[in-house]
């Protein structure tokens, strides 16, 4: 198998994880994800491997350029 076959597998064999999972919630874009990925200790990593995988079902209506730096830097701040 070619790197190009590996990379194309790759890409094709990911899911959602749980929507009621902090990585679910990344993924989908969901506000609540964002909000406990504040407080969580485990979020900034989770928030790379959403930013390195584009979980969008489509670009077309789905807009999460802002949502995810956004939340990796609240994450990485600590609250006032």
């Amino acid at each position: 198998m070619t790197a190009d076959e590996q990379t194309e597998t790759a890409d094709d064999d990911w899911s959602y994880a749980g929507p009621g999972s902090l990585e679910g919630m990344l993924q989908r874009g969901r506000g609540q994800g964002a909000y406990r990925a504040m407080t969580d200790p485990d979020a900034p990593p989770l928030i790379y491997a959403c930013l390195a995988r584009d979980h969008r079902y489509t670009t077309m209506i789905d807009e999460r350029e802002v949502y995810l730096p956004r939340t990796l830097t609240e994450a990485s701040s600590p609250l006032p």
